[in-house]
């Protein structure tokens, strides 16, 4: 079988990565027609006008790419549009429009800018979300999600047949994340790491490390950056906590490490939103 992987997909996203290792393990030829687009906009929430102006430019650029690679890709069984990919859903619809199309897109661009983040309250831009995530999810032939509680919510918000909804856990990659020797410290250590989004709830983190800083020996590690970055930089500094230390970001193939030497590893969602429940963090697994 010969699977093409298409879009501007983040490639390095564990939802990406853990389904494309797992078709190869699984005796799948994958050929990806691939433009990276997202690398530069690491974060895709604050954007001033001037970023927003070269995503756009980034964006039309990146499917002027696709279309030319699509007529190297040869012949396929079928098409998985990788995460996120709502707008690649149209591309590839238009590409491929013979071909079974199975989009892979990890989570509900509505839901995740609308419920979660609540980014906006522009009307207009959140039926313009609304549809997006409805006509994107139309357009394919199977949409495949990360847990059964998340594929009931697509087929009732965007008014999608159940059957067309299978769920595929996100998993780790296992080449990259298994048990590793442990340093010896005097010190209990505590680590999450993450993009910082208010489903993850790094205010009630912070809080808990307030309650426990009488005990000198448990140190907290918060690794990430993200929307409410600076806003939790605040909280801390307004609790006069110094038991977190605070880095920026840790390169992927470092996380394990990392994960090694902390006694406890937060993985949860502890954010107040309805997606927190539908959901498992990819860190979980």
């Amino acid at each position: 079988m010969r699977v093409c992987y298409f879009g501007t997909y983040e490639k390095n996203y564990p939802r990406n990565r853990n389904v494309i290792n797992g078709l190869i393990a699984n005796d799948v030829e994958v050929v990806e027609c691939h433009v990276d687009l997202y690398a530069k906009f690491e974060n895709k929430i604050n954007l001033n006008i001037l970023k927003k102006v070269l995503l756009l430019i980034n964006i039309f650029l990146a499917y002027i790419q696709l279309i030319i690679k699509r007529f190297f890709v040869g012949q396929v069984d079928c098409i998985i549009v990788g995460y996120p990919g709502q707008l690649d859903m149209f591309l590839a619809r238009a590409l491929f429009f013979r071909k079974k199309i199975i989009f892979n897109p990890m989570l509900s661009i509505y839901d995740t800018m609308i419920d979660d983040r609540q980014v906006t309250k522009n009307f207009l831009l959140k039926k313009a979300l609304y549809f997006l995530d409805r006509f994107s999810c139309n357009l394919a032939d199977k949409i495949i999600l990360d847990t059964s509680e998340h594929a009931d919510y697509f087929a009732k918000k965007f008014k999608i047949t159940r059957q067309k909804l299978p769920h595929v856990y996100i998993g780790a990659d296992e080449s990259k994340f298994f048990p590793l020797a442990k340093e010896s410290s005097d010190k209990f250590k505590v680590l999450f790491y993450g993009k910082f989004s208010p489903i993850h709830g790094v205010d009630i983190i912070i809080k808990a490390a307030k309650i426990l800083a009488q005990d000198k020996s448990i140190e907290f590690e918060i690794i990430g950056i993200g929307q409410l970055h600076s806003q939790m930089l605040a909280l801390a500094k307004k609790l006069n906590i110094e038991n977190i230390k605070f880095v920026d970001w840790v390169a992927f193939d470092k996380l394990s490490d990392k994960i090694a030497q902390a006694d406890v590893c937060i993985g949860g969602h502890f954010g107040a939103s309805q997606k927190g429940k539908r959901v498992v963090a990819n860190k979980v697994f």
